[in-house]
C-alpha cells in the first residue's frame, strides 16, 4: 500500500511544515511586521499540510499491524484532495510574497520593517513552500 516514495514525502512534507510552523511564528515579528496579509498568505497554505500529513497518518495505520481502535482509510481520494489544495494555496502563496518582496525592494530601507534586515525571512518563506510542493507531490 506504501511505497518508500510515499515514506519519504511524508517525512519531507513534515520537515516542511516543522519549517513552516517556525517561520509561521518568526515572519510576523521581523519581515512582515508591516504587512499582516502576507503572514496570513504564508499561514494559510500550511492547513492544507496539516490535512495531508494527518491523511497520511491514518493510512499509514495499517503498516503497524497491530489492532487500532481507528478505522484504517484506504482509499486516496482524500488524500488527493488534500495535495490538490495544498498545491493551490502554495502557489497562491508563493505569487503573493513575491509580490511582497517586489514591493517592499521599491521602497527605501528606512521605511522598511527594521529598517531591511530581516528581509531575507521573506525568501526563507518562499523556499519553503516551493520545497513543499514536491514533496507533497510524492504523496500521490
Amino acid at each position: 500500500m506504501f511505497d518508500i516514495k510515499r515514506l519519504v514525502g511524508m517525512a519531507l512534507c513534515t520537515i516542511v511544515q516543522l519549517a513552516g510552523f517556525i517561520l509561521t511564528t518568526v515572519l510576523p515579528i521581523t519581515s512582515f511586521s508591516s504587512r499582516p496579509g502576507a503572514a496570513g498568505a504564508f499561514a494559510v497554505s500550511l492547513v492544507p499540510l496539516s490535512l495531508v500529513l494527518n491523511e497520511t497518518k491514518w493510512m499509514t495505520r495499517a503498516l503497524w499491524g497491530g489492532p487500532s481502535d481507528v478505522p484504517i482509510l484506504r482509499e486516496r481520494g482524500g488524500l488527493t484532495f488534500f495535495v490538490l489544495l495544498f498545491l493551490l494555496c502554495a502557489s497562491v502563496s508563493v505569487i503573493v510574497l513575491c509580490m511582497h518582496i517586489h514591493d517592499e525592494m521599491t521602497q527605501p530601507l528606512y521605511t522598511q520593517a527594521f529598517d531591511g534586515k530581516y528581509g531575507y525571512v521573506s525568501y526563507h518563506a518562499i523556499v519553503t513552500l516551493i520545497a513543499g510542493l514536491p514533496a507533497s507531490l510524492l504523496l500521490l
